[in-house]
């Protein structure tokens, strides 16, 4: 299954004790293929944790406990909502329960790397490369 750029799926795990998370599957954040893991705290929210695979093995990267989102009387409004750090970053995420085509449960999982640090970057990478220039011009 091809998960578009900030967007994911999980899927609902046959679980055989408590520890394992309740949901696994892949989610896409900034154009990056990661591993995601959920436990449904049911009225707390829900524990997101994100890994990459590393070798043969995951790699924790971040995570975080989105709350229950109040759906007002909109039904399309996301079910769980809320932030995750990764690697010392915050991402937004929004999670919507659905069912596959079997009747199963899933979620639906779209996030949003916070733009105004990718700003932040992008302009002190502007900045350093227009001082490498002067630099160069001997200026």
């Amino acid at each position: 299954m091809e998960i578009q750029e900030n967007q994911g799926a999980l899927f609902a795990n046959e679980k055989k004790n408590d520890k394992q998370p309740d949901f696994g599957g892949k989610v896409n954040i900034g154009g990056k293929e990661f591993h995601a893991a959920g436990w449904d705290n049911k009225e707390k929210g829900l524990k997101l944790n994100v890994s990459e695979k590393v070798g043969e093995q995951y790699r924790d990267v971040g995570g975080g406990l989105l709350s229950v989102n109040d759906k007002g009387n909109n039904d399309k409004r996301p079910d769980y909502r809320g932030e995750i750090r990764m690697n010392g970053e915050s991402v937004n995420v929004s999670v919507w329960k659905r069912e596959t085509k079997e009747m199963k449960p899933m979620l639906s999982v779209q996030t949003s790397p916070n733009l105004d640090r990718k700003k932040e970057i992008e302009h002190k990478a502007n900045h350093a490369a227009q001082k490498e220039v002067r630099k160069g011009m001997g200026l």
